[in-house]
């Protein structure tokens, strides 16, 4: 090939490439010429959620009015948002999302008795409620067990919510049947946070015969409450034997210990109680099993410092033995 011929397709490559600039350009130029004929349609922002979901990616055939516009045609106006009914508020799912059990004292036999703690949204304490009470317009109108789990289940009703709603116990972790120690000991210009030792009380409840000879009166030291609430339900009550005992007529009279409370614990000698007698109340509540006496000590009985229990021997005689607990106060010390 001559060089007069590829300097004549060099020029005829530019003209091509120059024309075909010149015509975008001219396009371009007539579409800035259109756009200033017709009212620009803005499309509203879309705020919602579910809406924008919607719109991206979206079908192929929701982009059919944008392809086939012309390039100087008019932008079609965007589609009306068609608002649908609003959501059907789910009361249940509510109910059980923002109340929660957490305590319940069963009765056996008797559900009119037994006595369930629940947490309510913006109380500072649980709510008690029994058999027929009502909360956040659902009923509680009895008692089952989780075939699953074992745990205790309300059972409540709503007018406007369809079959039974139940409620398990939560299974979040328990408090202590007393409070830690809120206080740090100063010893040796040190501070030294106190400990719970299991196997051994520093000092252990003793009974208080200066101001009630008859020996019915025990002093419980801030040592051995701390082991109480510790290992207490641990070490004692859950492996505490019992049996109910019900009156003449068939109602519940109170739990017969079957076995030496504390045994083989720091507490063995069981503190004014023995194998054989009846627990009946503490401070007036009625006892119908083990853990009733638990529940209230992490309800109505939490915090006290006086505790009376009706007890019966087995030869029927029935005392009442009292349990003064000696409370944590904050203690300072010289360095």
């Amino acid at each position: 090939m001559r060089i007069s011929q590829i300097k004549t397709l060099c020029w005829a490559g530019n003209a091509l490439v120059l024309a075909g600039a010149g015509y975008v350009g001219l396009h371009f130029w007539e579409t800035l010429q259109a756009r200033d004929q017709f009212a620009e349609v803005s499309w509203p922002e879309e705020t919602d959620g579910p809406a924008l979901r919607t719109r991206w990616p979206g079908e192929i055939t929701a982009f059919r009015d944008i392809w086939k516009t012309p390039v100087n045609g008019v932008v079609p106006k965007p589609p009306e948002t068609v608002s649908g009914p609003a959501p059907k508020a789910d009361r249940k799912r509510d109910f059980l999302a923002s109340h929660q059990c957490t305590t319940v004292m069963f009765v056996l036999g008797n559900p009119g008795a037994s006595v369930a703690y629940i947490k309510v949204p913006g109380a500072e304490s649980d709510m008690t409620m029994r058999t027929g009470e009502d909360v956040a317009g659902f009923t509680l109108i009895g008692f089952e067990t989780s075939p699953d789990t074992g745990a205790p289940v309300l059972v409540f009703t709503h007018p406007e919510v369809e079959g039974l709603v139940r409620m398990e116990r939560s299974a979040q972790p328990r408090p202590p049947l007393f409070d830690p120690p809120p206080f740090q000991v100063v010893t040796q210009n040190d501070l030294v946070q106190p400990r719970v030792v299991r196997e051994g009380i520093p000092r252990r409840a003793y009974q208080d015969l200066l101001s009630d000879p008859s020996g019915l009166t025990w002093v419980v030291p801030e040592e051995e409450t701390a082991w109480w609430g510790e290992f207490g339900e641990e070490d004692v009550f859950s492996k505490l034997v019992v049996n109910a005992v019900t009156n003449a007529d068939g109602t519940p009279r109170g739990i017969r210990l079957m076995s030496q409370p504390g045994q083989g614990t720091p507490v063995g000698t069981g503190r004014g109680l023995n194998q054989g007698d009846i627990i009946i109340s503490v401070n007036g509540v009625p006892v119908r099993g083990k853990e009733d006496i638990v529940a209230y000590l992490r309800g109505d009985g939490r915090r006290l410092t006086r505790y009376a229990v009706v007890v019966e021997s087995e030869t029927g005689l029935e005392r009442t033995v009292v349990y003064n607990v000696e409370r944590r106060r904050r203690r300072t010390a010289s360095r």
